[in-house]
């Protein structure tokens, strides 16, 4: 993903239903799906799980 995450997702019925956000680099992105959307910001190999 951009700004140097991974991200692992999880689906049901064609909609996220979790997803954990790894970052590599350390900093702050936007996570969306759908028109749900939450600010994160990670240290440099920290990783959240979100659940929209």
């Amino acid at each position: 993903a951009r700004g140097g995450f991974t991200v692992d997702v999880e689906w049901r019925d064609g909609k996220v239903t979790r997803a954990t956000i790894h970052s590599r680099t350390g900093t702050e992105t936007v996570v969306r799906s759908g028109s749900w959307k939450q600010n994160v910001r990670l240290r440099a190999g920290q990783s959240i799980d979100i659940r929209p």
